[in-house]
């Protein structure tokens, strides 16, 4: 349990940041590419959302206002039959 802890060197922080160097720039394309993405997305969702409306609108149009009474209850096939 006496583990000593490791000393960094500064070839090691120089090869970190070499790696970190070489990563950074990917991921900041990756990150501006969701980005892109993400705005397209959205304007497409606002746009089908819009299309959606209309329909909605103009199914609602076509339709006849018809008020119907509610179902008439049925009567169990047990007291249709008279019993068990």
């Amino acid at each position: 349990m006496d583990e000593k802890p490791q000393t960094v060197t500064n070839a090691d922080v120089v090869d970190r940041l070499a790696r970190l160097r070489a990563v950074l720039p990917l991921l900041a394309k990756d990150l501006a590419a969701a980005r892109r993405r993400s705005n397209s997305l959205e304007v497409e969702n606002r746009r089908l959302a819009r299309r959606v409306r209309e329909l909605e609108s103009k199914l609602a149009a076509r339709r006849p206002v018809v008020s119907t009474p509610p179902p008439a209850r049925r009567r169990s096939q047990r007291a249709a039959t008279g019993g068990w």
